[in-house]
C-alpha cells in the first residue's frame, strides 16, 4: 500500500480540473500553482490516480535535485516500488511511474518505452518551437503513443522570449486548466506573506546592454559586482534582518555570489555560495549546511530560483536585476512556503525588480501590457515614517502617515524597493450600504460560466462590486456557497438565472469593509443588521437564531450543523415544543 496524505482543497481542485480538461479536450494542459503551493503533491496524486487506472506515467524535471523531490512526493501517493528513476547513470524505467531528468531522458527518448501520461515539472523552462530536448522527447513519445496526454505544472506560465506557454506558434500547451489565486492562498494561510522594505542601497542598471530581452550576464555582473555596493548591502541587510533566521541571497554572477558570501561571512553571518562551477557533492554539502543551520545565509547564481525547497527562509535579498518577470516570480517564490518559525518573509530588493515588474500577484507576462501602466509611473512607494512599501496610489499608510497629493509622473533612474505582494498594510474602511443591486454578468470567454454581479450602493452611488461564481466548480463554487449562506437559508443556486430569481429574499448588509485594489475597491467583509428575535410561538428558521455562526455552517450549541428539522423551525420554537437535542 502507498502512503497517502490529504490534499488541500485547491490541490484537489487542480487534480480534478486537469482530469476533466483531458476528458473533454484535445491537446495538453497547464496547472498554475504559486511556488510553495505544493505542485509536487499534485503531480504525485495525478500519477497515483493514473496508475490506478492502469496507465504508465512519466514525470520530467530539469535538474537532479527536482527528481529527488518528485520521487519523495510521488512516494506519498504511489508505492515506492512502483517508482523508477532515469537520471545520470540510473536507468530504472520498468516501473509504473518513471521520474526522469530531461537531460538523460532526452538523449534516447525511444529507449524507455511508451507512456500514457507525462507530467512536466517547472514547465516554464520548455521552449517554444521544435528545438531542444523537451521537443525531441515529446516527438518520440507521441510517435509511440499518439493519444499520450501531457500536463504541465508551473508557477509562471510564460517565458521571457516567447510569452505565454499556451499561446503563439510552436506552443506545446493548449490551455490553462486550473490556476490558483495567490491572494486567496495567502488569506487561507497556505502561503507565507512577503513584506518588502525600502533600503538606502540600490543598484543602478541604466545603460547595461541586453540580449533576448534580458541583461547580458557578463555586462550585468561587471556593473553589479562592486566592493562598495556589496559592503553597503551587507551592512543594511544585517541592520534590517538581523533578528531573522534564514537568508537567501540572489547574485548576478558566480564571482558576485562568492564575493557576497565572503562579505557576509566576514561581517559575522555564516554564509556559503552555491553556483554551477561546484561539484554535485560540494553543492549538496552547502545546501545541507544551510538547511541544518550551519550556514545562516546562502548566496546563489541561477541555481536556487526553481524547485529549491527550504520553508524556513524568512529573508530574501535580491541582488540580481532581471527583465524577466518569470525569474522575478521564481526568486520571490522561495519565501512563500509556510513554516512554524516565521509569520512573514522579508524582501530586500536592491535590484529594483519589484518596482520593475510590479507586485507578485499582478505580474504581466511578456508581450502583454498592464491596463493601469503609465509610462514612468512607479507602482509603489516607501512610507517615510515606517519604511513599509505600499502601492503608489495609497494616501494614508497603515502607520497613520499621510502622503502628499501625487506629483506629475517622473522617470526613475534607479529604485530601492517596491511591494512584493499588492496586499495593503492599511485597515479596511467600512462603508454604509443602503441597497444592493444584482445583475447577470456575461463571461468574455464563451467556454466559461457567467457570474452574478453584485453592486453595493450608498443611496445612488455604487461603493463596490463583486462577482459571485454560482455556476462554477471547485474553489470558486465553494466561495459562492459561503457567500450565499450568509444571506439565505436556501441552497445556493447553480445558475445565474436561478440566483436572480431569489435575490429579493437575500439579506442585505448594512455596511461593507473595502480596501483599495488598483482603481477599484475590493470587499473584505460584511456587517449584517441584527436578527430580530421571533416570539417562541412562531416558527423561525434556525439559520437566523443567535446560536448559528455567521458563516451559516455551525451551531454554537450543537457544535455542528443541527438536524434539518431543527434548522427548519428554529431553536426557540423547539424550546416550547420539545427539549432541544443539543
Amino acid at each position: 500500500m502507498s502512503t497517502t496524505i490529504a490534499l488541500r482543497p485547491y490541490q484537489r481542485d487542480a487534480v480534478d480540473a486537469a482530469i476533466t480538461w483531458h476528458a473533454t479536450n484535445q491537446g495538453h494542459c497547464l496547472i498554475v500553482v504559486p511556488t510553495g503551493g505544493g505542485k509536487s503533491l499534485i503531480m504525485g496524486t495525478l500519477a497515483a490516480e493514473a496508475v490506478a487506472l492502469g496507465a504508465r506515467v512519466l514525470i520530467l524535471a530539469h535538474r537532479s535535485e527536482l527528481v529527488a523531490q518528485n520521487v519523495a512526493a510521488a512516494a506519498k501517493c504511489v508505492n515506492l516500488f512502483d517508482i523508477g528513476i532515469v537520471s545520470g547513470a540510473t536507468k530504472q524505467h520498468d516501473r509504473a511511474v518513471t521520474v526522469a531528468t530531461i537531460q538523460t531522458f532526452g538523449r534516447r527518448p525511444y529507449g524507455y518505452g511508451a507512456y500514457d501520461l507525462v507530467l512536466c515539472d517547472e514547465s516554464h523552462l520548455i521552449p517554444h518551437g521544435d528545438d531542444g530536448l523537451y521537443h525531441k522527447a515529446f516527438q518520440a513519445l507521441t510517435t509511440m503513443r499518439p493519444d499520450m496526454r501531457v500536463i504541465g505544472l508551473t508557477a509562471t506560465p510564460y517565458r521571457l522570449t516567447s510569452g505565454r506557454l499556451d499561446r503563439g506558434p510552436g506552443k506545446l500547451f493548449t490551455e490553462v486548466a486550473y490556476e490558483c489565486d495567490l491572494l486567496q492562498l495567502l488569506a487561507d494561510g497556505y502561503l507565507c506573506p512577503l513584506r518588502s522594505l525600502a533600503g538606502k542601497a540600490a543598484y543602478d542598471v541604466a545603460g547595461i546592454s541586453t540580449r533576448g530581452g534580458e541583461f547580458i550576464p557578463g555586462a550585468l555582473e561587471a556593473r553589479i559586482d562592486a566592493p562598495e555596493a556589496t559592503a553597503a548591502i551587507v551592512r543594511e541587510t544585517i541592520e534590517l534582518a538581523n533578528e531573522r533566521n534564514k537568508w537567501l541571497i540572489f547574485a548576478s554572477g558566480i564571482q558576485h555570489a562568492e564575493h557576497l558570501a565572503t562579505a557576509f561571512a566576514e561581517a559575522g553571518i555564516p554564509t556559503a555560495a552555491v553556483h554551477g562551477t561546484l561539484s554535485a557533492a560540494e553543492r549538496a554539502e552547502r545546501l545541507d549546511g544551510f538547511k541544518s543551520g550551519r550556514y545562516r545565509a546562502l548566496t546563489n547564481c541561477d541555481l536556487l530560483t526553481t524547485g529549491f525547497d527550504a520553508p524556513e527562509i524568512d529573508v530574501l535579498v535580491i541582488c540580481r536585476p532581471t527583465l524577466s518577470p518569470g525569474l522575478h516570480v521564481q526568486m520571490l517564490g522561495r519565501g512563500l512556503r509556510i513554516h512554524p518559525s516565521k509569520t512573514e518573509c522579508l524582501v530586500l530588493d536592491y535590484a529594483g525588480n519589484c518596482l520593475r515588474h510590479g507586485p507578485l500577484d499582478a505580474i504581466v507576462p511578456p508581450g502583454e501590457k498592464r491596463k493601469s501602466d503609465k509610462d514612468g509611473e512607479a507602482p509603489a512607494k516607501a512610507c517615510p515614517a515606517c519604511q513599509e512599501i505600499v502601492p503608489a496610489g495609497l494616501l494614508v499608510c497603515g502607520c497613520g502617515h499621510q502622503f502628499p497629493p501625487p506629483e506629475p509622473a517622473k522617470l526613475f533612474q534607479s529604485a530601492t524597493g517596491a511591494p512584493a505582494i499588492s496586499t495593503e498594510p492599511v485597515a479596511p474602511q467600512w462603508q454604509p450600504v443602503t441597497s444592493v443591486e444584482y445583475a447577470h454578468h456575461q463571461a468574455r470567454d464563451p467556454n466559461k460560466p457567467d457570474t452574478l454581479r453584485v453592486d453595493y450602493l450608498y443611496h445612488y452611488r455604487v461603493i463596490a462590486s463583486e462577482w459571485i461564481c454560482v455556476g462554477h466548480d471547485g474553489f470558486a463554487r465553494r466561495k459562492a456557497e459561503t457567500w450565499w449562506h450568509r444571506r439565505s437559508p436556501e441552497t445556493c443556486p447553480t445558475t445565474v438565472e436561478a440566483a436572480l430569481a431569489l435575490t429579493a429574499d437575500l439579506r442585505v448588509p448594512e455596511a461593507i469593509a473595502v480596501v483599495p485594489d488598483g482603481k477599484y475597491q475590493r470587499i473584505t467583509d460584511y456587517q449584517f443588521p441584527p436578527v430580530v428575535t421571533a416570539t417562541s410561538s412562531l416558527p423561525r428558521a434556525c439559520w437566523s437564531c443567535d446560536h448559528w455562526s455567521d458563516g451559516r455552517t455551525l451551531c454554537q450549541l450543537f457544535e455542528q450543523a443541527p438536524p434539518l428539522e431543527v434548522q427548519s423551525v428554529g431553536c426557540e420554537y423547539w424550546a416550547d415544543a420539545d427539549p432541544l437535542p443539543f
